[in-house]
This record gives structure tokens, C-alpha cells and sequence, in this order.
């Protein structure tokens, strides 16, 4: 059965991506002494707020998340009962960062007093740097600080690429429900069923919503408690370092007459520096499964995608909406200059989806080397990586041991994205009696 979605109430974003070039993240304190500034300014930009409705492209977007140090500030009653069944988010990703690999460069305090985050992009710089402003203007009493560096993608010829080389506009989840979804989106980005590819469960992403068991994240919570989760979603911010030197020297050094650098990197990867997949030899960038590729011969079992996504049923998938930040650095020279990707992803369950992949799909071990991480944004101190050969023979078997980190995280938050109408129930306003309708158009002309 069709989920039924209330696209006016749901954050934009989540369920269809901006695909916008230019972000800025701000983010703000609450303190007892400015509570009810913050209540004022959150119920104000609530009717800003840009919700998943639109249909024509606004200029910018607004997306606002409350981490749980902030809602515990706003509403202490309703954290208190939240903190009994979202234990990652209550915690803050700075106390579980260990558990997911994060070391020393982990920036906790900063990310500890981060409890408002404001998302804004843009279809220009320009257009960007005028929301911001007015954002700030309406912020004056609240101190908001724009304390990162902007978001600007790396767009070649039309298409997306991070800091390393690889395209990175490719995979994501098709949300069942969701307006005008085409079926030629479905392969490779739904889950796959014996009568083909259909969409993902909605309540793998929205709260309210039935996730791939049956089950919703708000049964057994108090009205107020799921009146606050409903249509909505938790964040993952995550600020990932990326050392584009280290990692060039490294292909560089390691590749050889049977693999060169080139192909080296789309073997840790599980694709070509362009997107095409290992694992499919047609060329379709979504459109495979690995049941043809059990022992890893065309994509090595270790490969970053691979683990990222082994292509299960529905379950543990994120929608991944992140951006690079930084300048762009040249083939063939050297800097310190820090640049890497704004990670952010959505989901229900932060330790069944993102948590999960992270411990155990990315960092977990991975065949018979002991030191095997994600080759791409693994963590640990010892790492390493099995390249399984072909049965050809035209790919021999590598092992690569010590190999360095290419990716850090220096820090990051777990948020609650509430929806509209929970938005301004967090800002103070009373609740409905019926679940919130649907105030907006369901697919309007253009937002505003």
C-alpha cells in the first residue's frame, strides 16, 4: 500500500533533493536567558521553512534541525520522554563518537553547544549570501554564527564530483509515496522484490510513517511527543576532511604495470572515477545487484559503494544530501588547505541506519584481513584491503596493507528535523487536535 505523505508539512530536501551548488550552515546557542528569543525566531521561520511541496525551483532554501541539548532547552518534558527511545540522538554524536571510529580530530565542544542548525541553499552564491543575511537579521538577539565554510559543488559538465575525483551524484533512494515517481528511477535506488524494483518504505525516513517492518518510530509516545516527531526526520551532520594529496600519491605509488592509478581508485571505490559501477558491465550507474558478482571479481567485496550499500532489502539506506566544501585542487599540486564534504544524511533510526552502516558496514571487518576498513572513509589506525582478482586472470589478486587515512571527521551532530507544524509546536505553539493537515497546496506553483 502507498504511503500517503503530507508534502506541505514535511521539510523540502528529505524526500527530493535541492540539487542546488551553493549551502551555508549556521548554527545557533540556547541558553536560559534567550529561550524565548529563540521561541519567537523558530516560530517565525517556520513559515519559511522550504517544505518537500515544492514543484518549481526557489531561489533558496531553508531547512532548520534541533539537536537534543536544544530541545531540552525548549521543551525539557518532551526530551526527557525522547531520550527513553532515541538514545543516539539524546546522547549527541560527540559521546558515541568513538564507537563510530571518529579519533582525536573529533571537535567536540563546538559540535556539544551547535543545538539549532539552519540550512540554507542556493541557486547562486549571490542569491545565497542575501538569505543569509536576512537570516541574521532576523537572528540579531540570538547570536547566529555561520562558523563553517560555505558549501560549493564541484559541478563538471553538468555533473557532481567530490574532492577525489569521483562522481558524486549518483545513488539515492526512491521514497514510496513520494509525488511523481517514475519507474525508471526505481532500479537500483529501490529495493528489489521478486516482482521487480519499487520504493523504499517511508517510515525508513519519515517519522509517523510504516518503516520496511510494519512498525512506525511513534507508537507508544504521549500525543505531544509524536505530534513533535511527526513528518519528521533526523539529521547527520557530519564535517569530513579529505586529503586529496595523500590520497592522489597513494594510487600514484600503488598501482603497477596490471592496475594502474586509475583503476586502483575505482577498486577502492566499487566505481570509475565517472560513475560506472564495477559490478554492472553495461554501463546503467543503478540499475545492478552484486548476486552476480558473489566473490568480488568485477567489484572487490572491500570496495567503498559495496559496503556503503550492499543492495539488501530496504532496510539501513540513507538519503544522502551532503556537499563539498573548499577549493578545488589541481592535478598535480600540492597545499594544506583544508577541503572536504559536508555529510549530511537523513533517516528514522540513527542507530539502525546510519549508526549501523558506519560500525558495522564501513569500519566493520571485511573478509579474511584483519585491518580491513572502508578504503575510502574507514577509520583505524591499521588499515588495509584485499582486491580480489577476476577469473580471467586479467585482474591478479593485491593486498594492500598500511594503508593511511584518507578522510577525518572533525566533528558533527545528530538533529531533529521536525515538520512544519511540529516546528512550531517546538517554538511554543499549541498543538492541533487532529494530526496536522496539509495548510499548503500539495504541489504549489512555486514556493515561496
Amino acid at each position: 500500500m502507498t504511503a500517503t505523505l503530507d508534502m506541505a508539512d514535511i521539510q523540502g530536501n528529505i524526500l527530493r533533493g535541492y540539487k542546488f551548488p551553493h549551502a551555508a550552515h549556521l548554527f545557533g546557542w540556547i541558553e536560559p536567558g534567550n529561550i524565548a528569543h529563540w521561541r519567537s525566531f523558530l516560530k517565525t521561520i517556520s513559515k519559511q521553512v522550504t517544505p518537500a511541496a515544492w514543484k518549481i525551483k526557489p531561489r533558496t532554501t531553508l531547512n532548520v534541525g534541533v539537536s537534543f541539548r536544544g530541545l531540552s532547552k525548549l521543551r525539557p518534558e518532551l526530551a526527557a520522554e525522547l531520550a527513553v527511545r532515541f538514545e543516539a540522538y539524546a546522547a549527541g554524536m560527540s559521546v558515541r563518537s568513538a564507537e563510530l571510529g571518529d579519533d582525536a580530530d573529533f571537535q567536540r565542544k563546538p559540535w556539544d553547544e551547535r543545538h539549532v542548525w539552519l540550512s540554507l541553499h542556493g541557486q547562486s552564491a549571490h542569491d545565497l549570501e542575501q538569505s543569509v543575511a536576512q537570516l541574521k537579521t532576523q537572528a540579531a538577539r540570538l547570536d547566529l554564527t555561520e562558523q563553517l565554510p560555505r558549501g560549493a559543488a564541484r559541478v563538471v559538465d553538468g555533473r557532481w564530483y567530490e574532492h577525489f575525483g569521483f562522481r558524486d551524484d549518483i545513488s539515492y533512494p526512491v521514497i514510496d509515496g513520494t509525488p511523481g515517481i517514475d519507474s525508471a528511477e526505481l532500479p537500483g535506488r529501490g529495493k528489489f522484490t521478486d516482482g521487480g524494483w519499487v520504493p523504499v518504505a517511508a517510515g525508513e525516513f519519515v517519522l509517523g510513517q510504516d518503516n520496511e517492518d510494519g512498525e512506525s518510530a511513534l507508537a507508544q509516545l504521549s500525543s505531544d511527543a509524536a505530534y513533535l516527531l511527526r513528518n519528521g526526520t533526523f539529521g547527520v551532520f557530519r564535517h569530513l576532511s579529505q586529503d586529496v594529496v595523500g590520497f592522489r600519491k597513494f594510487l600514484q605509488q600503488r598501482s603497477g604495470p596490471g592496475l594502474s592509478a586509475q583503476q586502483l581508485g575505482a577498486c577502492l571505490m566499487g566505481r570509475t572515477f565517472e560513475g560506472k559501477p564495477l559490478a554492472n558491465e553495461s554501463g546503467d550507474l543503478s540499475d545492478f545487484r552484486y548476486d552476480e558478482d558473489p566473490r568480488g571479481a568485477h567489484c572487490p567485496l572491500g570496495a567503498h559503494v559495496r559496503r556503503a550499500n550492499p543492495r539488501l532489502a530496504g532496510i539501513r539506506r540513507l538519503v544522502r544530501r551532503g556537499m563539498s566544501y573548499g577549493a578545488n585542487l589541481p592535478e598535480g599540486v600540492e597545499d594544506k588547505l583544508d577541503r572536504g564534504l559536508w555529510f549530511v544524511a537523513f533517516n528514522a533510526s540513527i542507530e539502525g541506519q546510519f549508526e549501523f552502516i558506519q560500525k558495522v558496514w564501513l569500519n566493520g571487518l571485511m573478509g579474511t584481513l584483519t585491518t580491513a576498513r572502508d578504503p575510502i572513509v574507514g577509520a583505524g589506525v591499521e588499515r588495509g584491503m584485499v582486491i580480489e582478482g577476476d577469473t580471467s586472470a586479467s585482474r591478479k589478486p593485491v593486498v594492500l596493507l598500511d594503508m593511511p587515512k584518507f578522510v577525518s571527521c572533525r566533528g558533527g551532530q545528530y538533529y531533529l528535523l521536525p515538520g512544519l507544524s511540529g516546528l512550531a509546536f517546538l517554538a511554543g505553539a499549541p498543538p492541533m487536535s487532529t494530526p496536522p493537515p496539509s495548510s499548503r497546496p500539495s504541489e504549489p506553483s512555486e514556493v515561496p
